[in-house]
Parts: C-alpha cells; structure tokens; sequence
C-alpha cells in the first residue's frame, strides 16, 4: 500500500447522450471507492425518464430538448459523491447518420 486512497465517486456510462424521443432509456450509474449500500438521488431527466434510489435511470423519452441531469450517490458511510449528465433529445429522424422513413 502506497498510503494513497482513490476518492468515492459517481461513474456513469459517459456524460453527454443523445437519443431520439419514444426511444427507451436504461442505465446504471455505478459508486467506486465508497461503502454500500448506496442512495442515489438523481434529478432533471427528461418527462418520461425516471431515476430510482438503486441508480438506474429508465423510461420512455417523451420530450425533446437538452436536459442537465444531476446525480448524486450517498454511501453507508454518509460520504456523497455527485456528476452530472447532458441528455440531447432529437425529434425522430434527426439524429446525425441515421435515418428514417415515414
């Protein structure tokens, strides 16, 4: 041991995500370096998409738009780490390299 120690800290799948409204949305968010159990407080989704106390955010895209989330995980020790995530809602058939036919 180095008598170094990694911070606690919130990890999420990548920062900025872009998705196309009535697309369904699930993702874990995960703690490093902090002790279970772990509360997750997670705020500014998009209409449609929840966040659950066990860190997944989930549900149907109903609005486009850029939403600022805010994530925040307490562990067992009372310590609290937090991150936070741009959602880009496009409107079907807009999103870059995709395409769609109606």
């Amino acid at each position: 041991m180095n008598g170094s120690s990694s911070a606690f800290a919130v990890v999420a799948p990548n920062s900025s995500l872009t998705f196309v409204v009535g697309n369904y949305v699930w993702l874990q968010l995960e703690a490093v370096n902090g002790r279970s159990p772990y509360i997750w407080t997670i705020t500014g989704l998009p209409p449609g998409v929840f966040g659950s106390s066990s860190g997944v955010i989930s549900g149907s895209v109903l609005q486009t738009g850029y939403f600022t989330v805010s994530v925040e995980a307490s562990d067992s020790m009372g310590r609290a780490a937090d991150c936070y995530l741009t959602m880009n809602v496009q409107p079907v058939g807009l999103l870059p390299g995709k395409l769609s036919v109606i």
